[in-house]
């Protein structure tokens, strides 16, 4: 038996936004001690015009990074990594062995208290037979009252 969808949206959530964050492409540029080209990490200095030799780009619309905005943008691009990996690894204990575990754990709870509660939906409908009671509903384990 599969364990509910209730179980796996999490998981499936979680692993999506791991692999969005590895997806997420930023040029890997290795910081340098000289202004760079903010699309290619092309050293700029020196240069003669306003485009950069690599990558073609205007240095005015792509922009020029300082040593310290490089560094941060290695730093960000290596946290984004970690987290993305740490995310994966989340959805894939949470798919695996933690939904497996929790949709055991309800089972195991219904099997114990369901005859509990049977028998407490039974005294009361049987102290309000027309239904006026305090709850017009059964009590249930997997439904909310509304």
């Amino acid at each position: 038996m599969i364990p509910p969808l209730i179980y796996w949206l999490p998981a499936l959530a979680t692993l999506a936004i791991g692999i969005w964050l590895l997806r997420v492409r930023t040029p890997p540029v290795p910081p340098s001690d000289q202004p760079a080209c903010g699309h290619c990490g092309y050293p700029t200095t020196g240069l003669a015009g306003n485009d950069c030799p690599e990558c073609g780009h205007d240095l005015h619309s792509a922009g020029v990074l300082t040593p310290e905005q490089q560094r941060s943008r290695a730093v960000r691009r290596t946290k984004r990594r970690a987290t993305g990996i740490t995310l994966i690894l989340a959805a894939l204990l949470l798919l695996g062995p933690g939904g497996f575990v929790a949709w055991q754990f309800e089972r195991a709870f219904e099997a114990t208290y369901g005859p509990w509660i049977a028998r407490l939906n039974q005294q009361s409908s049987a102290q309000h037979p027309v239904g006026g009671g305090p709850s017009s509903q059964p009590v249930s384990l997997t439904t909310r009252p509304r």
